[in-house]
């Protein structure tokens, strides 16, 4: 004998309670509470929502997916949905999916900033640099004070060897977000590609004041001091990067490289 399904949504203000402290970023208690009134209310299109968005914070891309997904059965025409399914898409590396969904989420709101953002990202991955620039233009437009989106922008510039044009793009993010170390570090980047060493440190040393854990720009320093000779300071720049991400396999991959080179390995 088939269960009776429970086709109500959960109580409102109770699945206001739990948006407010998933806002206040109490995520485990958030997943917990949320996970259990998914068994009793499975066609609560925000519990999927909630979870999906915190197990793709947590790294968990499919279960994220698996969530969004139900979100968009639940409510076909909420942008929203096929915003956060083709952003987490995007993170397993289905591309044509994901474009797919993000392009539904921009036919159904067409002034969908984030949405474009996302867009971007997908031709970024793709090497469509300018498709990418493109795009990441059309969210600026939407919201001029979008600095992921003006970072963004930089980092497909550089990947298109637009230099100077990444360059006054990331002053322009800093403009907006002075503490912003991912536009010091992609900066940072941008100058060690035009061969300006000394420049691309500094950037990355302002990187890792704003973000003490910065792996990669710990890495990218040492990719940098590397290029100078400086070859103690790189080996430790990689090592600092290691300290806080153990798995950094391009960081050990560097030091040997420089032990090899130099016959200490």
């Amino acid at each position: 004998m088939l269960e009776k399904i429970n086709h109500k949504s959960a109580p409102k203000e109770v699945v206001k309670a739990l948006v407010t402290l998933y806002h206040q970023g109490k995520f485990d208690d958030v997943l917990s509470r949320s996970s259990q009134l998914i068994e009793e209310y499975p066609h609560t299109f925000v519990l999927h929502n909630i979870i999906g968005a915190i197990s793709f914070e947590k790294g968990q891309k499919e279960v994220a997916i698996e969530h969004f997904r139900k979100v968009i059965e639940l409510r076909p025409h909420h942008p929203h949905a096929y915003n956060n399914l083709g952003a987490a898409l995007i993170d397993v590396g289905e591309y044509e999916e994901a474009k797919s969904n993000l392009k539904k989420a921009i036919e159904l709101q067409p002034d969908y900033a984030e949405a474009y953002n996302n867009l971007g990202n997908v031709y970024k991955e793709m090497e469509e640099y300018n498709q990418a620039i493109s795009v990441y233009e059309k969210a600026i437009e939407l919201n001029p004070e979008y600095y992921e989106a003006y970072n963004n922008l930089g980092a497909a510039l550089g990947k298109n060897e637009q230099y100077e044009e990444a360059i006054d793009v990331y002053k322009r993010v800093l403009s907006i977000k002075p503490d912003y170390a991912e536009a010091f570090y992609n900066m940072g980047v941008t100058l060690q590609d035009q061969g300006k060493l000394k420049e691309a440190i500094g950037s990355c040393k302002k990187a890792i004041s704003i973000k003490p854990d910065y792996a990669e720009a710990y890495y990218n320093m040492g990719v940098t001091l590397q290029g100078q000779g400086k070859l103690e300071e790189a080996i430790e720049a990689y090592k600092t990067a290691i300290s806080i991400k153990p798995d950094y396999a391009e960081a050990y991959l560097n030091i040997g490289t420089v032990l090899q080179d130099h016959g200490k390995l």
